[in-house]
């Protein structure tokens, strides 16, 4: 990665003080702002003071090129996009089998009171979700894509992908290490533990994509994506146009059965990361980089 010329010189440990002094800061103020407020505002709060204020914050007092360090200074390629939608096309069927064994996880009886927990707050996080996407309005869920899909896509990549893994980009640590570091921070950020491997995967996905492309649009584009199939799903069955049940059962075997198709969904994915990096590394692709999977 390219080293960038600092503004204000400290080190890597005091950087990531003011980024997580800035990202609470923030959440104070985010609750201020959503008290008393319907659950869109509180998220749009929480996009735009918990992740966007405190990315772009810490990268003008740290770095001379602010957008540059951010990677939002380089347009996506068309390649690149059209990589992630066939990649989440691929990757469902091994992704629903990957939700549904997270999901009956149970941990040890002497654990029972963190399980209870863990169990309350991913129901909490469940129903504030329901209670978000339950609307059969189209303009209600455009809205709500706007939000949950668009906003919450840059905000989040803003903070974890651009500022937090930036960091740790600009010093000379292992970059898988880096981006599997920031994949667990940012799954366990959200307090849903029965789909923590899930999304932990998907934040280890952002982080290869931002290094391999340069372009935080990418992982932007890509974790949109992501959420807004969720909320036009949902939005769908609210409507009784499509059954969310059997979509999210694609891919899980029946009692006993071998996961043949999560398998071949998992194959297919690896094959086409495989062929981008590839790619990347003959030098065929318009946006060409030398880093590798190695």
């Amino acid at each position: 990665m390219e080293k960038l010329e600092e503004k204000l010189n400290i080190s890597f440990g005091m950087k990531q003080v003011v980024l997580w002094v800035l990202l609470f800061a923030g959440l104070i103020i985010a609750s201020f702002v959503a008290m008393g407020q319907p659950v869109s505002i509180g998220m749009i709060a929480q996009n735009v003071l918990v992740f966007v204020a405190p990315a772009v914050v810490f990268a003008y007092l740290v770095y001379k090129a602010p957008w540059r360090f951010l990677r939002l200074d380089k347009a996506p390629a068309l390649q690149d996009i059209l990589l992630v939608i066939v990649a989440m096309v691929a990757s469902l069927p091994a992704m629903n089998y990957l939700v549904d064994l997270n999901s009956q996880m149970h941990l040890p009886d002497w654990m029972s009171g963190v399980e209870e927990w863990m169990r309350e707050s991913e129901d909490a996080a469940l129903e504030l979700t329901n209670s978000l996407l339950s609307t059969t309005s189209l303009v209600e869920m455009l809205w709500i894509v706007l939000i949950v899909g668009v906003l919450t896509g840059i905000g989040e990549e803003m903070f974890f992908r651009g500022a937090m893994l930036g960091t740790f980009l600009q010093k000379p640590v292992n970059k898988h290490v880096s981006i599997v570091f920031v994949a667990f921070i940012f799954s366990a950020f959200h307090m849903q533990f029965f789909g923590f491997v899930p999304r932990l995967l998907l934040g280890i996905w952002f982080g290869y994509l931002v290094v391999w492309t340069r372009s935080l649009w990418v992982p932007i584009i890509a974790h949109a994506l992501n959420n807004s199939v969720v909320v036009v799903a949902t939005y769908l069955a609210n409507t009784h146009a499509i059954d969310t049940h059997a979509l999210n059962n694609i891919g899980l075997p029946q009692d006993g059965q071998f996961p043949i198709m999560a398998t071949a969904s998992a194959i297919a994915t690896a094959l086409i990361i495989y062929i981008f990096v590839k790619t990347r590394k003959t030098g065929k692709h318009e946006n060409a980089d030398t880093i590798s999977l190695e």
